[in-house]
């Protein structure tokens, strides 16, 4: 009998052992083929292999569906946003990129107008800086000519001078008379608190965190998170690339050493899609709707600030393509 039980227990831990494989091997096929935020893939991915069964049972409960539900809601929320009467006037441009003699588009161009429908817009002028030192201060100079409106989302805020000088700035903004909106990752910037705000908010600012943190309810979802770094000014120019809020990226922090990131300076009709992406994200966080024709400068045809020719891809978990994967696939292949 003892021999009995020692070998039904050896089938039994071979089963598992061999079960928990093909699981953890089936979950992760479906992980990867969902093309989630990589980070969070990796994640999932390690803790399905290493102890597949609890990892399994954390994905079906907290991931996939926790996930949907949220992605559901941002579909909603930008169905709803972009089903008014009015729509930004780039909506006006050919879709596809078909006022552009396809020849002249390399094949990267070709499939980012294929896959996210957006259209190609002329006429900007464009900055690249690879200093954050050089763009921030290209961004507070922005933010301090501004007298109509100034929208700005971070993943990364931090409550350190770098974070202290844009409130600051904004805050000034603010006073002038200036509307003014700041967005925050509630997991990139949950040190940044409602007190180190305050100033912006004192002079009529608004700050909002896109899916917050609750001690006590946590709502958060580890793939729905907000890493867009966006300055709009009067929808008439723009600011975004990889540098977030902090004064590791000026290279203060010994830890860091110097940073290398890439930020771009964008003025013209290309700005009205940073304007738009900053509301669907602004509407989705708030409920503010800020598709009206105020938010998008009304630049003249016949005197646009420069000849480049840009085109602003969006792409997360809600989008019906995942757009950026395909592009940036190609551009390495």
């Amino acid at each position: 009998m003892e021999h009995l039980t020692a070998s039904a227990w050896k089938v039994f831990a071979l089963v598992s052992t061999v079960g928990g494989y093909l699981l953890a091997f089936a979950l992760i096929l479906r992980i990867v083929e969902e093309r989630k935020e990589a980070t969070a893939t990796l994640a999932w991915v390690l803790l399905i292999a290493f102890v597949p069964y609890l990892g399994a049972l954390l994905y079906v409960s907290l991931g996939r569906r926790r996930f949907r539900r949220r992605t559901q809601r941002r579909i909603w929320a930008r169905n709803r946003l972009f089903g008014g009467d009015w729509q930004a006037p780039h909506h006006d441009h050919p879709r596809q990129c078909a006022w552009i003699d396809e020849q002249k588009l390399d094949a990267v161009t070709r499939l980012a107008c294929m896959v996210s429908k957006e259209p190609l817009l002329g006429g900007n002028s464009v900055e690249v800086f690879i200093s954050a030192n050089r763009a921030y201060r290209r961004m507070i100079e922005e933010i301090d000519r501004a007298t109509k409106h100034v929208h700005m989302l971070s993943y990364i805020f931090r409550p350190d001078a770098a974070g202290e000088m844009f409130i600051d700035h904004l805050a000034q903004a603010a006073r002038r008379g200036v509307e003014v909106r700041l967005l925050a990752d509630g997991f990139g910037s949950h040190l940044l608190s409602d007190g180190f705000v305050r100033p912006l908010l004192d002079a009529g600012g608004k700050f909002a965190r896109f899916m917050p943190l609750w001690r006590f309810r946590p709502t958060w979802n580890p793939h729905m998170r907000n890493h867009r770094k966006l300055l709009v000014v009067a929808g008439r120019a723009g600011f975004t690339g990889g540098l977030n809020v902090g004064e590791e990226y000026q290279g203060r922090k010994r830890k860091y050493g110097p940073w290398r990131d890439t930020h771009l300076r964008v003025e013209g009709p290309a700005a009205w899609r940073l304007q738009e992406v900053f509301s669907e994200d602004w509407y989705f966080s708030t409920g503010e709707n800020l598709m009206e024709e105020k938010y998008y400068f009304d630049f003249d045809a016949n005197d646009l600030p420069g000849e480049q020719v840009l085109q602003v891809v969006d792409s997360g978990p809600d989008k019906p393509r995942p757009s950026l994967y395909g592009v940036f696939f190609t551009a390495v292949t």
